[in-house]
């Protein structure tokens, strides 16, 4: 397409504003209705200011048009971006600009009178320069500049496209949604949902909207979206309406039935998540193919008893492609895979799970390559994805289990899945674009037999949820059996912290402590048994070494007086 550029003309005494632009200050030119002067007149603007009109014929020189023609090609309601190229010299009492005109024209959801907010979306640009030509000027532009570069943003189907100079300048993907300025209740912008707004509202096809470009701190592009008051209500939703505007949206798209989600979002209330967060979590329900809705749990029969924890869980969990994977580290019988389950429920996503052990390899984790002949005898080599693969790419939860006894270098080669990139290219196969809602749960119990330590950037690559024993065991006793007298209550935490220092002392077994075990003797008592009687049948006699129940039934009697 065609460069245009227009002149801009009229008296410093006017507009004396105009002196101190620079060139590459973005401008807008809109129509200057009721002009007693000319019916195709065009008014610039420099923030809400005017600063003089587009020059009619008389005006035009070499390059540019005159304000006629550039008028010929608005529609209603629809203003044009300009960016200053050049100030001509002149002897008289003005000061013409050069102005380059990004076309098409940027339709105007504002009526001239929309109040603007202080809402911004920075977006990054990316793509190749072969497929962008003008991404390189973008580039090349912007990097000399010292003000942000003027551009535009459009929709082609699920993508959008920045527009310089006529062509192609890049495009802003899934993975370059960087972050919302100046918004509090929301704290990433989802794509689709973005695509969604731009398409309907700002930027559909041949409908341009008009963004700044400038350079990060990594010498990246970025762009800048500025947004009208009733575009923040209409993309965000407005406080008090956004809990009840998304479960208005799962249920009209069938991803769950009323009842389910009345409970789901009934339960986030209880556990005292915000506002903004559930409407942050309801926003990433979605619909799954029907093999994959049936890995979606139901509510479990007895939620999990620790708030802290299922706040913290459904929070990272919540923060879609920006989220973090969790390592859930706790002694068994805590409730990590429960917490597992229950996440999986309140956040609508199929679970899987993947046990780890010592012979976890490639093959066991990622998949294997296939070899089938077809009828005329031709070999044919294909691969046959494990669940991890599969899970990634649909959005689901994947709870690898006891991770820490699998081999730190194979985990090592899943580093890109796990991080921002959120990608992992397999030989053979090929590379798997992660889901915003994929997360993997990785749990491990540090004094298991036959574990190894974590690689160390493998382990930053996840957010440590602990299951403090003490605390979760009193938790669960008093969730499950509030009548348990608040003593025994004390007199188990002390047994059970006991036998953690006898383990790491190499005393006993880890196989030896039995979380299940005190509670179920904390239950015993509830039905006329002695603390120390239901501690002893329950927890020491559960050890499989000998000599380990011998220990742990003389630490109790020292512990619990006999009744």
């Amino acid at each position: 397409m065609e460069k245009i550029n227009v002149k801009l003309v009229g008296p410093d005494s006017l507009y004396p504003i105009r002196k101190n632009l620079a060139v590459g200050t973005s401008v807008r030119i809109t129509k200057d209705e009721g002009n007693k002067f000319s019916n195709t007149a065009l008014k610039v603007l420099y923030n809400d200011q005017i600063i003089g009109f587009v020059g009619e014929k008389e005006d035009v020189s070499e390059g540019t048009i005159s304000a006629k023609e550039l008028h010929n090609m608005f529609t209603d309601n629809e203003f044009f971006t300009a960016v200053i190229t050049s100030v001509l010299p002149t002897a008289r009492n003005n000061t013409p600009m050069v102005l380059h005109v990004l076309v098409n024209p940027v339709v105007n959801n504002m009526d001239g009178t929309e109040e603007m907010s202080d809402v911004k979306i920075e977006l990054g640009i990316g793509g190749t320069r072969a497929a962008n030509k003008e991404l390189a000027s973008l580039t090349a532009d912007v990097a000399i500049e010292e003000n942000p570069i003027q551009a535009i943003i459009t929709v082609e189907g699920d993508k959008i496209i920045v527009g310089y100079n006529g062509g192609k300048g890049g495009s802003i993907r899934k993975d370059d949604m960087l972050k919302v300025i100046g918004h509090d209740t929301i704290a990433e912008l989802d794509y689709s949902r973005f695509v969604s707004f731009l398409e309907t509202e700002r930027a559909g096809k041949n409908k341009p909207a008009s963004i700044e470009v400038s350079m990060d701190g990594k010498k990246k592009l970025v762009a800048t979206l500025q947004l009208s008051v009733s575009e923040v209500d209409e993309l965000f939703k407005v406080k008090g309406e956004g809990i009840a505007a998304e479960m208005e949206r799962i249920l009209n798209e069938g991803i769950t039935t009323k009842e389910n989600l009345e409970r789901i979002v009934a339960v986030m209330e209880d556990a005292n998540f915000e506002e903004d967060m559930i409407i942050r979590l309801l926003a990433t329900f979605i619909i799954y193919t029907e093999d994959w809705k049936e890995r979606i749990p139901n509510e479990p029969e007895t939620l999990f008893i620790g708030e802290e924890l299922v706040y913290d869980v459904l929070f990272y969990a919540g923060m879609g492609s920006k989220g973090r994977h969790l390592l859930f580290e706790g002694d068994k019988g805590l409730g990590k895979n429960h917490l597992a389950e229950q996440a999986a429920w309140m956040l609508q996503r199929p679970l899987v799970e993947i046990s780890v052990n010592i012979g976890s390899d490639n093959s066991s984790i990622l998949g294997t390559q296939t070899v089938t002949y077809d009828t005329d005898g031709r070999m044919n080599i294909g691969f046959d994805p494990q669940v991890l693969l599969d899970g990634a790419e649909v959005g689901a939860i994947v709870v690898m289990d006891e991770f820490n006894t699998g081999l730190a270098e194979v985990f090592s080669g899943l580093n890109s899945l796990w991080d921002k990139r959120r990608r992992l290219t397999v030989a053979g196969y090929k590379t798997i674009e992660a889901h915003r809602n994929f997360l993997t749960i990785a749990t491990m119990n540090p004094f298991y037999t036959a574990t190894s330590d974590l690689n160390e950037a493998t382990a930053e690559r996840f957010i440590p949820i602990i299951f403090d024993g003490q605390v979760q065991i009193k938790k669960i006793i008093k969730g499950h059996f509030p009548e348990v007298k608040a003593p025994y209550v004390d007199s188990i935490v002390t047994v059970y912290k006991d036998m953690i220092a006898m383990r790491n002392n190499g005393r006993i077994d880890d196989k030896s402590i039995t979380i299940r075990g005190l509670i179920d003797a904390a239950e015993a008592t509830l039905y006329g048994m002695g603390l120390q009687r239901a501690l002893i049948t329950n927890v020491a006699n559960r050890a499989r070494d000998i000599d380990d129940r011998r220990s742990i039934t003389s630490l109790i009697k020292d512990n619990v007086a006999s009744n």
